[in-house]
């Protein structure tokens, strides 16, 4: 393809590269001719701009540099927003205190002897419930916050889309 601009789109990313550096934003400018001479590579007026009637021009320009748009990000997966919801600080204390409760419901301490009177009731081991209680309670939490999450998500998609609809048919 043979090129009109006599400046390819890798200098152009290269310019929005160092716009916050003003030292190689200036060396860059200085390579191309200070704003002048960029806009003289790029064939635009620097009073005017460019000419939105001119449909030839604007899909020449297209064509060489892509089109003037932020691609979407991927939306996060299910799996992806569930991580983030157990990051909070709180559910992490809850599953470190869930865990303690489970082990030590589980360690029975062989050097003390059970009351003789009691030791002929043998009373199932329900100890652990209070830690799976929490585990489950904390599992609830973040499954309602990554399905809240997910369907904010969708439906912000879902307008953005529209919205995107909308300006394109004018």
């Amino acid at each position: 393809m043979e090129s009109k601009f006599p400046i390819s789109i890798k200098e152009l990313t290269d310019l929005m590269q160092v716009q916050l550096k003003p030292d190689e934003q200036q060396e860059f400018l200085n390579r191309h001719g200070h704003i002048e001479g960029l806009c003289k590579k790029l064939q635009v007026d620097t009073q005017t701009g460019l000419d939105s009637n001119d449909k030839s021009d604007l899909d020449s320009r297209e064509a060489q540099f892509g089109r003037n748009e932020i691609p979407p990000k991927p939306p996060k997966s299910f799996f992806h927003l569930m991580w983030e919801a157990v990051q909070d600080t709180t559910l992490i204390i809850l599953i470190i205190s869930a865990v303690i409760s489970l082990a030590l419901s589980f360690y029975h301490d062989p050097s003390q002897k059970a009351d003789e009177e009691f030791s002929q009731i043998e009373e199932p081991n329900v100890e652990w419930i209070e830690g799976a209680a929490i585990l489950i309670a904390v599992l609830v939490v973040v499954l309602v916050t990554s399905f809240n999450d997910w369907s904010k998500e969708r439906q912000f998609r879902g307008l953005q889309s529209k919205i995107v609809s909308l300006y394109s048919n004018h």
